[in-house]
């Protein structure tokens, strides 16, 4: 009798891990963010995701290259990616030159076959004391994500 309560416990706990690994790997594509939730509840709530650790996390490496430019005062960065024309780009450009980028975490990331949206929660310097939304959006060409557009909320 303690031999098939042990062997099935041991089942249990050698089947369960590779079960949740197998699920994550199969759901990697289409399920990066897990679980999202907010613990607020104001008019821009503020998400708090568990993502999915076998994603294709490239598009997030490249969207947190041009925060770590950001942070570091290269507004310039953001030009190429700043979509409404010469107005809308000087908009972006001197708001990040005067509220530069502390610290980011991820808000959320959506995808489809073609398209990927990753929002991040920014603080800034020289702002109120609270994140703001952060958005990149990716379109599929090749087989691979290409950085399309940035955009921001002051």
């Amino acid at each position: 009798m303690k031999y098939r309560i042990f062997s099935s416990v041991l089942i249990i706990v050698t089947l369960l891990p590779a079960i949740i690994l197998g699920t994550l790997y199969v759901t990697r594509e289409t399920r990066a963010a897990l679980i999202c939730t907010s613990l607020d509840y104001s008019i821009r709530p503020r998400n708090y995701c568990i993502m999915n650790p076998l994603r294709d996390r490239r598009p997030e490496v490249a969207a947190e290259t041009v925060l770590g430019e950001l942070k570091a005062g290269n507004a310039d960065s953001i030009r190429p990616l700043v979509r409404g024309g010469v107005e809308a780009e000087e908009h972006f450009f001197e708001r990040e030159s005067e509220f530069r980028v502390v610290s980011w975490r991820i808000g959320d990331r959506t995808q489809t076959s073609d398209k990927l949206s990753i929002h991040y929660w920014v603080r800034r310097a020289n702002y109120y004391d609270m994140e703001e939304s952060v958005g990149f959006f990716f379109t599929r060409t090749n087989g691979e994500w290409r950085l399309e557009q940035f955009t921001a909320g002051y």
